[in-house]
């Protein structure tokens, strides 16, 4: 009776170890009866990750689960660590995502660029993860986005305005020169008139300017050079009327010289096409964008 008193003892001891080593072979107490290894990822934002959660391979497999997470007072941000199934080996060069299975789904660590080829991760290495940046940031960046290209379209219209003004105020500095051709004692009464048409246009010629160099056009384009080459040729058109101006003596030879009538000509013809096109499409020049 006695013995048999012990034995049930003795069962009732070993039941219960067998109970607890089960239980901490489960819960993944016992470093040599894992039953998969361990990878520290570093993140700097977690945007909610539940420990807890899944890590799969590609959005789809589930390879292991969210153990822990812990900070990283050397670095900044925190560490998460990874129980990897230990039938699932990952090469060193995967990454490591933040994922969501939807807009307001759980999140979980997503497993890139697998291959399954060595070298591959072993218990504690530790490797860096991509951040999933919080929905105020990702907000923040589109609006950035949309004001820049809403900037851009804005200079492309303003362009567009300006060429227009451009165009126009050389139709009336060719009219005055060609009404100059035809009788020369018309000049004297024409040169306030050319005066303050040479003037709008050094303006409107140095918005133009400064609206292609805030635009960041890039100078390699031949349509770009087109137009960068009808601004200088007009400046230098306009410079060479106002430094008439001031010389009297000059002013006569200068105004009534044909290759000024012809230079302003050809820059009237060219600045039309560009108004035009960009009239038509303010986007086209956009399109010249680097």
């Amino acid at each position: 009776m006695e013995k048999y008193v012990e034995l049930r003892i003795g069962l009732v001891v070993v039941l219960g170890i067998a109970i607890i080593i089960i239980g901490l072979y489960f819960s993944g107490s016992l470093p040599f009866l894992e039953r998969g290894y361990k990878v520290y990822v570093k993140f700097s934002y977690l945007g909610n990750l539940p420990i807890g959660g899944s890590v799969k391979l590609a959005g789809g497999l589930k390879v292991g689960t969210i153990e822990s997470v812990k900070e990283n007072p050397k670095e900044g941000g925190v560490i998460v660590i990874l129980k990897i199934d230990k039938k699932y080996k990952i090469n060193r060069d995967a990454i490591f995502l933040i994922q969501s299975a939807s807009l307001v789904g759980e999140k979980y660590i997503d497993i890139v660029n697998y291959t399954g080829n060595p070298p591959f991760l072993k218990n504690g290495d530790i490797v860096e993860g991509q951040s999933a940046g919080s929905l105020t940031e990702a907000i923040s960046d589109v609006y950035s986005f949309l004001k820049k290209i809403i900037n851009k379209v804005e200079t492309t219209t303003n362009i567009g305005s300006t060429l227009d003004k451009l165009v126009l105020s050389i139709y009336y500095l060719e009219m005055i020169l060609g009404e100059i051709n035809k009788n020369k004692g018309y000049i004297s009464s024409s040169l306030k008139d050319i005066s303050d048409i040479t003037t709008g246009a050094k303006e409107s010629i140095d918005d133009l300017k400064k609206a292609m160099k805030d635009l960041s056009i890039s100078v390699n384009n031949l349509e770009i050079k087109k137009i960068n080459n009808t601004i200088n040729s007009l400046e230098f058109t306009v410079n060479q009327i106002n430094k008439s101006l001031t010389n009297t003596n000059s002013t006569l030879n200068v105004l009534i010289d044909d290759e000024v009538g012809k230079s302003l000509r050809r820059t009237v013809k060219n600045l039309e096409i560009f108004s035009k096109k960009i009239s038509d499409d303010p986007s086209s020049l956009l399109r010249f964008f680097k």
